[in-house]
């Protein structure tokens, strides 16, 4: 969760845009299951959208930032269900990610957080089988669905008042997380019910520097952002893969307009 330091008045209205370039070490990057076997990396990306924040009064604000962007995926995925299945994957995975949060100022310059997450991700890729000497691709398509409600605090340290801010930030994250997967017989159908569901909490940390420039009512942010998950609950096929945490860290830059 970005926040960024705005002079208040009664009710204010802000735009702007965010980016956030980032590396991503999942959970399910490798799986050593007895007649599964995976091994996965992923580039970084970047992630960009849009921040709306309405300012209700000097003490409560609501902001939503929206993130979307690609990740470059490669590696294998292999199986042995009386025949060896082995696939080389190059693909992309599409990232949508939403944090939609309230701050109280409990004192001048710190901050409580309240909020809610939405993580989603989908890739597909082309599947080699092999049964009986015949062989044939399919295409597969995935999906995760992830619903984190958040309550977090928030320090301004002013550098220079009313110009010049550090900004840290920490929140905790409870994450309801569903897996949904197609193969080519299915891909204009409709999802069905989630084949895995896990249960996580996480840390969503950042540390930043923002700038106000007054006459024009534009704020610049700019710093590290860095979040965590850990499997606490799972379904038994999770269990097969090589880790339980997941990190996502990276550099993000935005810019706030106070339209009126």
């Amino acid at each position: 969760m970005v926040t960024a330091a705005t002079e208040s008045h009664a009710f204010n209205i802000s735009v702007g845009a965010s980016s956030w370039f980032s590396w991503w070490e999942p959970f399910w990057l490798k799986k050593k299951g007895v007649f599964e076997r995976s091994d996965f990396n992923v580039n970084p990306g970047l992630l960009y959208g849009p921040i709306l924040t309405l300012e209700l009064n000097e003490k409560i604000h609501i902001s939503s930032i929206f993130f979307f962007g690609q990740f470059k995926m490669k590696g294998y995925r292999a199986s042995y269900l009386g025949e060896f299945n082995y696939s080389k994957i190059s693909t992309y995975i599409m990232r949508y990610d939403s944090d939609t949060f309230m701050t109280y100022s409990i004192l001048e310059y710190i901050k409580l957080i309240a909020g809610f997450k939405f993580l989603e991700f989908q890739y597909e890729y082309k599947q080699k089988l092999y049964y009986s000497s015949l062989y044939f691709t399919k295409k597969v398509k995935n999906k995760f669905d992830e619903y984190c409600p958040a309550a977090g605090l928030s320090v301004s340290v002013p550098i220079i008042k009313d110009v010049f801010y550090l900004i840290i930030s920490q929140s905790v994250l409870y994450a309801m997380g569903y897996t949904f997967s197609m193969d080519a017989f299915e891909l204009k159908m409709p999802w069905r019910s989630p084949d895995k569901m896990t249960n996580r909490i996480g840390l969503n940390s950042g540390l930043n520097l923002s700038v106000m420039f007054k006459k024009v009512n534009i704020a610049l942010t700019f710093g590290g952002r860095y979040q965590y998950f850990h499997i606490v609950k799972s379904n038994r096929s999770v269990s097969a893969y090589g880790s339980k945490d997941d990190h996502f860290a990276g550099i993000n830059a935005s810019f706030v307009y106070m339209v009126f």
